[in-house]
């Protein structure tokens, strides 16, 4: 006989239908397709990590609009700096899109409508 846990059922049931948690629905649904920007002037002032980020990016793509898959594969690539050819973030297989992602929402780079 085994003992009955409130609520177990209910919980097996949602576990069962709700997505993988490294699934991101915004990104399958397109909604970072588009063009993008280097923030040109950090007003919102970034952890000193970010900083070296934007300032690769911004020797790299200065005054122009880039895609998400041209930032995507530069994340994959570690985000080199084109000036020292140092890679400037760490990135593991498969957490490309996360990073991608990261960059975006922390200011990094801004959509461009």
């Amino acid at each position: 006989m085994t003992d009955y846990v409130p609520g177990q059922k209910i919980r097996e049931f949602i576990k069962a239908i709700q997505p993988p948690s490294d699934y991101d629905a915004d990104f399958e649904y397109g909604f970072y397709d588009g063009d993008y920007a280097v923030i040109s002037d950090s007003t919102n002032h970034l952890r000193p990590e970010l900083e070296k980020i934007r300032m690769a990016a911004r020797t790299l793509w200065q005054d122009r609009l880039i895609t998400f898959p041209e930032i995507l594969r530069w994340v994959k690539n570690g985000a080199k700096d084109p000036l020292t050819d140092k890679k400037t973030m760490q990135v593991s297989a498969g957490d490309e899109q996360g990073k991608t992602v990261l960059l975006i929402n922390n200011g990094v780079f801004v959509r461009h409508w």
